[in-house]
């Protein structure tokens, strides 16, 4: 399998989901770990890619911690605790940008979370 110590920022965004998942459950890496690979990582590829327009790094990093603090814990986590994901810009996240890559709407924080999100969020 793959040996956390030995990753760089850029081959931990290659990983798939399973295997950062595997790491994170024999406690490898770090929710937190995993979670600042990746912002380093679209910070340096995004002003290439245009693939992300709000980033919620602060919010990402904040999850992470208490993910890793619940881990440490051994207290029953969701599936996907700990693995980064992108929101397409056209699905309502409470509290958080939604604007559809229209400048009409780029004020727009939804007052709800979209149910996918919510599905997100359950542990």
């Amino acid at each position: 399998m793959v040996n956390a110590l030995h990753k760089t920022i850029m081959e931990l965004s290659k990983l798939k989901a399973w295997e950062l998942k595997d790491l994170l459950e024999k406690k490898e890496m770090s929710s937190g770990e995993v979670v600042f690979s990746i912002f380093d990582q679209i910070k340096k590829e995004n002003d290439k890619i245009n693939a992300y327009i709000s980033l919620m790094e602060d919010y990402a990093k904040d999850l992470a911690r208490e993910i890793d603090e619940k881990r440490g814990k051994n207290q029953n986590l969701g599936i996907l605790a700990g693995i980064p994901i992108a929101i397409k810009d056209n699905i309502c996240a409470k509290g958080f940008p939604t604007t559809c890559g229209s400048m009409i709407l780029e004020n727009f924080i939804p007052p709800y979370d979209a149910t996918v999100i919510e599905w997100l969020k359950k542990d």
